[in-house]
């Protein structure tokens, strides 16, 4: 027999949950929905395949976390050292690699498009270029997300993704409107650069994992230049 109290309970817990999954997914998408009415609809296929790049790292470092999180959990509800220390972990190491991936992704991005889209891969190849820096901002973003959740705090992550999606808006609007996909670009780096920093601006906050954030600000700093 369902109970009406666990239903509401279940609820009240997921709802802020899902919506801030929505947000964070939506963020992602934010560039191909603006240039749309911008742009012809080549240049917005040619840029939809450089931007599936970061994208594909959203999606791979979902899954990653959704199998870490159940431990996640554990180490983080109670607000222990070792949480504290596996998240400066996990996140040192996962930026490590995709600040190298994203390396890999600028100096390759010719043979990369030319695999994707033919002959006719030029045209993305400086857009391609300049989305590499956002590889390793996104799975800061990602991993954060999943932290954030499993510490019982999503309102971090409501309130984060919020102002990102706003920011994101303005951004590409204005500097869509003035340059075309090269701003799109820039303005996708910009806002997940901007959530990184109010991310880590809230984690510094909490107390168990204070340490562990001013270590990722550091190791942010360096994988993104």
């Amino acid at each position: 027999r369902w109970d009406p109290e666990i239903i509401k309970a279940i609820l009240v817990a997921s709802v802020p949950i899902g919506v801030t999954a929505i947000l964070q997914a939506l963020n992602l998408r934010i560039d191909i929905l603006i240039l749309g009415f911008y742009v012809t609809d080549w240049t917005l296929g040619h840029f939809q395949a450089a931007a599936w790049f970061p994208v594909g790292i959203f999606l791979v470092t979902s899954l990653l976390m959704t199998v870490l999180f159940p431990k996640l959990s554990r180490l983080l509800r109670h607000g222990s050292a070792q949480g504290s220390a596996y998240v400066l972990g996990l996140v040192k190491n996962g930026l490590l690699l995709t600040g190298l991936g994203g390396l890999a992704v600028w100096f390759a991005a010719p043979t990369l498009l030319a695999w994707l889209l033919g002959r006719d891969s030029a045209f993305g190849i400086s857009w391609l270029r300049i989305l590499a820096p956002m590889l390793p901002l996104v799975f800061l973003n990602t991993v954060l997300f999943y932290v954030f959740v499993a510490a019982q705090r999503p309102s971090v992550c409501l309130i984060t993704l919020g102002v990102g999606m706003v920011l994101g808006l303005v951004l590409s609007f204005s500097l869509t409107s003035a340059y075309g996909a090269t701003g799109c670009a820039i303005a996708d780096v910009v806002r997940e650069f901007i959530i990184s920093g109010i991310y880590l601006c809230f984690l510094v906050q909490e107390e168990h994992a204070r340490s562990a954030a001013l270590g990722l600000l550091q190791v942010d700093r360096k994988s993104v230049v």
